[in-house]
């Protein structure tokens, strides 16, 4: 489903990927970790269409990103990757489900469409009850939670989630691990996981570890 070939990037002089390819099928599981500075989000961003300057090739099924229009790259993210931020990066003037249901307004989607999905992703994540909470009064966790739902709202055919643990504390951490996995489980998602935390990496099917500017992995089950 994705592809990446011979991945390139640079920041001016300073070269962060040289020749990185990797291989994703449909339902598959990942993480990638890495120091600090070692390009984790710069492929998130590159996997998310968010950012074109590099050189080499990313095709989703078959199809070359690079020779999408700015237009068609746009409509392409929002019909098929959904996005995990660290933090959750949700808009505090709106409550939880009008948080879940932004990804709908590019699209012009009406909500009310999807406004029994939302509720029964909530219910799966045990959010149910916070549906009409603001996420001032909601904890980490659970903003984070919310993030899920809306990164699925859409049933994209990737999720991308980018240090999805990194705010929070053990428990929640392990919560969190767990529903990703059940998620991509229930939604036959490609599930791309960027993050510093061994124990998270750990419990996805592959795990890559970017050295030497390249990629290097193994299957753990």
């Amino acid at each position: 489903m994705l592809k990446l070939e011979n991945i390139t990037k640079k920041y001016g002089d300073i070269s962060i990927f040289c020749g990185l390819n990797l291989e994703l099928s449909a339902g598959e599981v990942i993480s990638i970790t890495g120091p600090s500075g070692s390009g984790k989000t710069t492929l998130f961003n590159m996997i998310g269409t968010l950012d074109n300057d590099y050189e080499g090739d990313i095709y989703f099924e078959n199809k070359r990103l690079a020779d999408m229009t700015e237009k068609e790259q746009l409509s392409f993210r929002n019909d098929n990757i959904g996005f995990i931020f660290q933090g959750g990066y949700l808009l505090p003037q709106c409550n939880a489900i009008e948080n879940i249901l932004l990804p709908l307004i590019p699209a012009g989607i009406r909500n009310e469409k999807y406004h029994d999905r939302a509720m029964e992703l909530l219910e799966r994540v045990g959010m149910k009850d916070k549906a009409y909470k603001m996420p001032g009064v909601l904890s980490g966790g659970e903003c984070q939670r919310i993030a899920l739902v809306r990164s699925l709202i859409k049933k994209p055919r990737i999720v991308i989630a980018d240090e999805p643990t990194g705010s929070l504390d053990p428990v929640n951490a392990d919560i969190t691990g767990e529903l990703l996995l059940d998620m991509n489980k229930n939604e036959n998602t490609v599930l791309v996981v960027f993050t510093h935390s061994e124990r998270l990496a750990g419990i996805m099917r592959k795990h890559y570890v970017i050295s030497e500017k390249k990629l290097s992995g193994n299957t753990r089950w």
